[in-house]
């Protein structure tokens, strides 16, 4: 029986998130033939003692699209919000931001 091709979407705070909580699940169900896209919300530029927040931010990006070619990704996406400050961002925004996406990917599943 041949499984229906699915779009999912992984949602995170930071860059490497998905790939510690799901990257396994996610590389398979790539491999199984359902196309990945990841969505995370913040650019990532705290939680280094040797590197600055503009050199965390500028590699934040790279990073993650290296990730996302890893897992299989067809797509990686960065709201840009400041690390840390998640929380400051009215929940109204970042949930439109967040069902935007889902819309526009079509997404049928959602980590």
């Amino acid at each position: 029986m041949e499984t229906k091709k699915r779009v999912i979407l992984s949602v995170a705070a930071h860059g490497d998130d998905a790939e510690f909580m799901a990257g396994g699940t996610l590389a398979k169900l790539v491999d199984e033939g359902h196309d990945l896209f990841l969505l995370i919300a913040t650019d990532n530029d705290r939680g280094s003692q040797r590197l600055s927040a503009a050199e965390l931010k500028a590699i934040a990006r790279p990073e993650a699209e290296a990730a996302g070619k890893v897992l299989g990704a067809r797509g990686v996406f960065l709201l840009g919000y400041r690390d840390g400050n998640l929380c400051d961002v009215p929940q109204s925004v970042l949930r439109g931001q967040i069902m935007y996406s889902i819309r526009k990917l079509r997404a049928e599943v959602i980590f």
